[in-house]
């Protein structure tokens, strides 16, 4: 339970590399946030005490569910980032721009 607020602030930091927080209200990023914090420590969310605080906050659970997919796709890119591609992928960028041309 100690590393929950580290992860919690760790995933809200990295909303700040996104254009989420102007997409959406602080408290949206909050909830989605705590629910992906939970989701990533326990591998799942089946506690239904939890389950019960997540459906009585007033929040659109639409717009939580699509900041968790889009947090997400986010740790998916940086996943399958690799720093020594990158010149070669603008090499092959700028090479079909001046074939274009």
């Amino acid at each position: 339970m100690e590393e929950e607020p580290q992860m919690i602030l760790s995933i809200i930091n990295g909303t700040y590399l996104t254009n989420l927080i102007s997409i959406y209200p602080p408290h949206v990023i909050a909830v989605a946030t705590t629910l992906l914090s939970r989701v990533i420590d326990q591998g799942h969310q089946s506690d239904t005490e939890a389950q019960q605080w997540y459906a009585d906050l007033n929040v659109e659970i639409t717009d939580v569910l699509q900041v968790v997919n889009d947090m997400l796709a986010l740790y998916e890119y940086w996943n399958d980032y690799a720093e020594p591609k990158m010149p070669d992928a603008v090499s092959k960028y700028i090479a079909d721009i001046a074939a274009s041309v």
